[in-house]
């Protein structure tokens, strides 16, 4: 897992040493271990390194091949770069390193852009071809690792993450229609948006190539509706399917475990975590010992503490509890807007990030957790709605989750509802395939990401492997739900390994009070910053309208606080858009 940054031109004009030099200082934490730089006149790449994978500095990027032809830079893991590399043995290739870099290298170099489809792993890369000048990247399947690049004064500029394009002189204005869309519809933009004009994103799924003279040119590697349709069976058994589905949950998670430092696990109480943690109990044994990680905000009502601690009891995991406090709520959600630059799920994450400082505190670098399920699955509570019914973005509400109505006429205008593809015939998959794509785990994705190497962790997704999710894409509905109960057949391969209160409980949202606190400890707070900021800095809204559902919230008349985070967000990035002014041009 690392940071990858890359400029290319018909004929770099900046001080390539110097720019790069200050991007790679800028995304440090993503690649504490190394750093590296190659340029020429027509690209320079550059490279942070958490080192994971064969730790010796030969493994360091930029990578070359032994020819010196191909240079590569990779943010990431490919997991089976053991059969990888056995494959290419055959081939005649040798290794210098241990590394999964340099199996990617090498598969590149023989496969040419059909390797992508050998690979399994979380990834974006770029690789340099030094001969024809060609310039190739892609990102994974599902878009676990992020890319995002900028076109400013005749050069294209890649990075892991926001900030550095602004280093690089991108300007810094907010993306209007992505802002208003996602105040008026709950959205988080299109697969190749940002919240940031002129700054897009390599959509997952998705490879690109350019060369001088040419415009970037991006196409799609990996179709998930056509593995559906036309790989994959479409009819299989109860039975086959539940021992078929098992068995590649445990080799996702054994390739996921390869790791050459150590590994934790990251806990909630739920289906699929406590799936997770059984699973690693059937590969490693009993007697494993991966540290436990879960977070609480001492609140009984939402805390899911006394489920977790009933998962471990009897084995030997230590368990790393991280408290949240609602008095660090105001400093810890600008520090952590400032790194995300964008908006992210609120309190949720902040809560979650404080796993990934505590495994820092204890030299763990590389976590796995069971994102992913719910969008297989049908896990999510509008799912067991009718199909007439309009779908939610959000989890766990009866009301809106947000209020349009505060919008002026003229900013209300520019919003209008995405539409997302639907590929398929059947209803389930077409939703599914919208929060796999499109909603939900694209900005899960993104706010995990940022909020795990931001302390330097590295995060795995076993759940996420592509082989589990065309096969839950591929079964028949009354597998997915059945008597208005979801996850139906997850939870008969769960009844066999895990506690029953467990298997048979429903979905919950992610537990924190935010709600709670946002209208009581936190309202003086969230009063200034709508009224002293977000009303003054900002002339989107309509300031009646605005105050009047702040009362309304405040009157515990909502049964959501997701329309308070959004304002708190806008009012801490307009004050960030400040900053950023008179910082970048002092």
């Amino acid at each position: 897992m690392c940071g990858i940054a890359a400029i290319a031109a018909d004929q770099v004009s900046i001080d390539p040493k110097k720019l790069m030099k200050g991007i790679l200082d800028s995304m440090a934490h993503r690649g504490p271990d190394a750093s590296g730089i190659f340029y020429d006149s027509n690209v320079v790449l550059g490279h942070r390194r958490l080192s994971i994978l064969d730790l010796s500095s030969i493994a360091n990027q930029p990578m070359y091949s032994e020819d010196g032809r191909f240079v590569l830079i990779l943010n990431g893991e490919i997991y089976n770069f053991i059969e990888l590399r056995e494959t290419l043995t055959e081939f005649g290739y040798k290794f210098r390193t241990r590394s999964d870099t340099e199996v990617l290298l090498y598969s590149l170099i023989h496969w040419g852009k059909n390797a992508l489809e050998r690979l399994n792993g979380m990834f974006s890369f770029i690789l340099w071809d030094r001969e024809t000048k060609e310039f190739f990247g892609a990102r994974d399947r599902f878009g676990v690792k992020p890319l995002y690049y900028a076109y400013h004064e005749d050069h294209y500029y890649f990075s892991s993450e926001i900030r550095p394009l602004f280093l690089a002189g991108v300007p810094h204005r907010k993306n209007e229609k992505t802002w208003v869309n996602y105040l008026a519809h709950g959205t988080y933009g299109q697969p190749e948006e940002t919240f940031w004009e002129n700054i897009w994103q390599i959509p997952a799924g998705h490879a690109f190539t350019w060369q001088p003279g040419k415009s970037i040119s991006i196409f799609k590697w990996y179709s998930l509706e056509t593995r559906v349709r036309e790989y994959l069976p479409q009819e299989i058994s109860e039975h086959q399917a539940m021992e078929d589905y098992f068995n590649l949950m445990e080799d996702s998670l054994r390739i996921r475990l390869r790791s050459d430092v150590p590994v934790g696990i990251n806990l909630s109480g739920g289906l699929d975590s406590s799936l997770l943690f059984r699973l690693v109990h059937s590969l490693l044994g009993k007697d494993s010992s991966l540290d436990a990680f879960t977070f609480t905000c001492n609140d009984p009502e939402y805390d899911e503490l006394p489920w977790v601690r009933k998962m471990v009891q009897g084995y030997q995991h230590p368990l790393n509890v991280s408290l949240l406090k609602f008095e660090e709520v105001p400093e810890l959600s600008l520090k952590t807007l400032e790194h995300q630059l964008q908006p992210y799920g609120g309190i949720p994450t902040m809560a979650y990030a404080r796993l990934f400082e505590k495994a820092k505190e204890k030299n763990i670098p590389v976590l796995i957790d069971g994102q992913g399920m719910d969008e297989q699955w049908c896990g999510y509570d509008y799912y067991l709605k009718k199909e007439n019914e309009a779908p939610s973005l959000v989890q766990g509400v009866a009301t809106s989750p947000v209020r349009p109505n505060c919008l002026n006429s003229d900013i209300a205008g520019i919003a209008s509802y995405p539409k997302y593809s639907q590929p398929f015939k059947k209803y389930s998959q077409n939703l599914r395939y919208r929060d796999l794509l499109f909603t939900k785990l694209p900005r899960a994705l993104r706010f995990n990401d940022m909020v795990s190497m931001h302390a330097s962790r590295e995060l795995r997704e076993p759940f996420l492997d592509f082989r589990l999710v065309e096969l839950a894409f591929s079964l028949p509905d009354n597998y997915l739900i059945r008597d208005n109960v979801s996850k139906f057949l997850l939870r008969e391969i769960g009844s066999k390994i895990i506690p029953d209160e467990i298997s048979t409980a429903p979905k919950r949202p992610v537990q924190t009070p935010q709600r709670e606190w946002l209208k009581g400890p936190l309202f003086s707070w969230v009063e200034s910053l709508i009224y002293d900021v977000l009303l003054k800095k900002s002339d989107w809204f309509i300031p009646s309208q605005v105050k009047a559902e702040l009362a309304s919230f405040k009157a515990g008349k909502s049964d959501n606080s997701f329309y308070i985070w959004q304002w708190i967000t806008l009012a801490q990035t307009l004050l960030l858009e400040e900053n950023f002014h008179r910082s970048f041009n002092e």
